[in-house]
């Protein structure tokens, strides 16, 4: 009989689900729970979590997390559940600044130069530039200005400086943001408009002559006349008033609503009377402010606002482009530098409108978006699509304002929340798992990796079985991780431990590759978070239900808010010997010297299992008995601690040719990290 001792490090590339359990590398751990691999190549509990301020007033169930950043630079940050926002008071409250939005969708933001614009692709989108005051987004095609003093009389149109009038047309809303009022464009010339009024003691700009007043700002907001079916059965911009004077409901015969594209915040307006009403409200009729003298069979024209029903939003070099939730074959882009543009002519393009469906295989329709570099990204439910260039209008003098396709990926992203910009590269959530792409060379050239070779198995399944609001890929820079969360499993790629000086640029992640990161599963409170954000000051944070907000990754706390969670890890079988049925020396395990390095008192549960292979496929297994240590299956409670790397042997009994350990722990304590182990004893024999 011989001794031997083998050195085994932790496994470099984390954890593996893809592979049979018998064939998991020795790089790779069959099971990674609650730890990562650091920037040192060791096992590091993670850090737990903390509350941040009170519980939400009534307990609502929170899906969003935004911030806005005002014209000072200060930061605040609201949340928001299926219906409402929430703004933080930085301290411990949370208030509601905002409600009445459809209580089943789940509310995204964005931040537009001042402006954050909140969108859940059923209603309207607003906007708020204080977190306490919320607007609608419009397309607005003019603002102006009263210029001076007006008489009792009252203004008129040619009394605005700065009116244009290029974009305007008939059916176009004027507004005075000032004073209030309203009214509908029936008529162009090149001084002014002419519109119709609301109000009795209106006259001119339609609004009252005690509320114009010079300074007043106007504006024009662009809208097209919206096809309802009529009683006759054919497609009509007109309907008939089958209510009397003055009614707020406005039943149109013959509309089927659920069947229209007829939203709150569209204007009705009758062209019998002249007057211009809003829509607050649809259910089996419209409901709309009062118009005044209306009466049965008064002739009606709905009008859409040009601004779409959001379903997502993006910024790419200073162009706001909207993903519309009524036709997400459309892709509305605003203005230069104004989110409320909607009238800029893009050449070839229809009109302010990137017609993806057009453009695109199959009549794929776009999901989401996202940009790196200078390249816009597209995130089809088919495909993934990348448009090289700055911007959208087509320019033969400029090279870099050319606007062209030069990459089209198969397998689309999963949902809204699952494609990001990492920098110089962006990532999205496929059923293929996780894929990234990259500029080769600073080319033109795109390439594409899978991160998530090890355990795509696993997210695949997950992506048939989990709802589109409950996926979601974010970047944690902080850590370098990217956290992939799939309904209430939660997956950590950690590129630490590859991330040298040299793959990074100002600050942004460069060609992440397949083979340098490793994967870990987190679960606790963490894992059942409803989404992440990370914050501009780069804290990761994260809403629960029942009205509560997390910070995550809190330095020093190895709990989540007071509960325990375990963490686990486990290698895979690894070869003592070589199998051959001939010269195999048979081996017994004594003693493993793991090392550790811990800031406090740790209780582990270490477990090692062997396993003895002969001819006939027999195991053998020898159990305990008398307090003595068994051959076989053995488990091994023992407590480490100080301040200093913990290097102790242990007795641990196993026997085999192949031998699998397992670290447990479930205590609150730490840090703790596991770094290696070395397995000590005894081979004899040769079979």
């Amino acid at each position: 009989m011989s001794k031997f001792e083998a050195s085994y490090p932790t496994p470099r590339f984390g954890l593996a689900t893809s592979f049979n359990e018998s064939e998991v590398p020795s790089d790779y751990a069959l099971k990674l729970r609650n730890r990562f691999i650091n920037a040192a190549g060791g096992l590091e509990k993670r850090q737990g979590i903390r509350q941040l301020g009170d519980t939400v007033t009534g307990t609502p169930d929170l899906h969003g997390i935004h911030e806005l950043v005002d014209k000072d630079g200060n930061v605040t940050l609201m949340v928001s559940s299926k219906g409402s926002i929430f703004k933080f008071d930085g301290t411990s409250a949370y208030s509601e600044v905002h409600s009445g939005l459809d209580n089943s969708s789940v509310i995204r933001s964005v931040q537009v130069d001042d402006k954050h614009i909140f969108f859940n692709g059923v209603d309207r989108t607003v906007f708020t530039t204080d977190a306490s005051a919320f607007s609608e987004l419009q397309a607005v095609v003019e603002r102006g200005e009263l210029a001076g003093a007006v008489s009792a009389g009252g203004a008129d149109d040619a009394d605005v400086d700065d009116w244009v009038l290029t974009d305007v047309n008939t059916g176009d809303i004027v507004r005075n943001l000032t004073g209030g009022g309203i009214g509908v464009i029936t008529g162009i010339t090149t001084a002014n408009v002419t519109h119709t009024v609301i109000g009795s003691a209106a006259t001119g700009l339609g609004f009252q002559a005690d509320n114009q007043k010079a300074g007043n700002r106007y504006e024009i907001i662009d809208n097209v006349s919206l096809n309802i079916i009529p009683t006759d059965g054919e497609d009509d911009n007109t309907g008939v008033a089958t209510t009397g004077t003055n009614a707020t409901t406005i039943a149109v015969s013959g509309v089927n609503f659920a069947n229209t594209d007829i939203k709150v915040g569209d204007y009705v307006r009758n062209t019998t009377r002249s007057a211009l009403a809003q829509v607050s409200a649809i259910a089996t009729a419209v409901t709309v402010t009062s118009v005044a003298s209306q009466a049965a069979d008064d002739s009606l024209i709905f009008l859409k606002s040009a601004m779409p029903i959001a379903k997502d939003i993006h910024v790419h070099y200073g162009r706001t482009y909207y993903l519309d939730a009524r036709n997400q074959n459309k892709i509305r882009i605003s203005g230069s530098g104004n989110p409320e543009d909607m009238t800029t002519s893009f050449g070839t393009l229809d009109t302010g409108t990137f017609s993806f469906g057009d453009q695109q295989p199959q009549g794929d329709i776009a999901k989401s978006m996202t940009s790196f570099q200078r390249f816009l990204a597209i995130g089809g439910k088919q495909n993934v699509y990348m448009f090289q260039g700055i911007d959208p209008i087509a320019d033969t003098t400029a090279a870099s304002t050319s606007f062209d396709i030069i990459g089209l990926f198969p397998q689309g992203t999963l949902s809204l929340d699952s494609m990001i910009s990492l920098g110089n590269d962006s990532a999205f959530i496929s059923f293929d798992g996780v894929q990234t792409v990259s500029m080769v060379d600073d080319s033109s050239t795109l390439a594409r990796a899978n991160l998530s070779e090890a355990i795509k198995l696993t997210l695949r399944d997950l992506a048939t079985k989990t709802a589109e609001d409950d996926i979601q890929l974010i970047h944690y820079p902080k850590r370098s991780w990217l956290l992939v969360k799939m309904g209430q499993q939660l997956f950590i790629f950690n590129y630490t431990a590859f991330l040298g000086l040299d793959r990074t640029r100002g600050g942004a992640v460069t060609k992440l590759d397949p083979g340098e990161g490793s994967w870990s599963l987190f679960d606790g409170k963490m894992s059942r978070m409803n989404s992440f954000y990370v914050r501009e000051n780069g804290e990761l944070i994260g809403v629960w239900s029942g009205g509560r907000v997390y910070t995550i990754d809190v330095e020093g706390v190895f709990d989540d808010d007071g509960d325990t969670y375990t963490t686990e890890y486990q290698t895979g079988w690894l070869s003592i010997s070589s199998k051959t049925s001939r010269n195999t020396k048979i081996k017994q395990g004594n003693y493993i010297k793991p090392v550790f390095d811990v800031g406090t008192n740790i209780d582990y549960t270490l477990r090692a299992e062997g396993s003895y292979d002969v001819a006939s496929g027999e195991t053998i297994t020898v159990s305990t008995s008398g307090g003595s240590r068994g051959i076989g299956l053995d488990t091994i409670p023992f407590t480490i601690g100080g301040s200093n790397i913990q290097n102790e042997k242990h007795q641990l009994r196993w026997r085999g040719e192949q031998l699998r350990l397992t670290y447990i722990t479930e205590d609150q304590n730490g840090p703790d990290t596991i770094s290696r182990h070395t397995i000590y004893g005894s081979q004899w024999g040769v079979r």
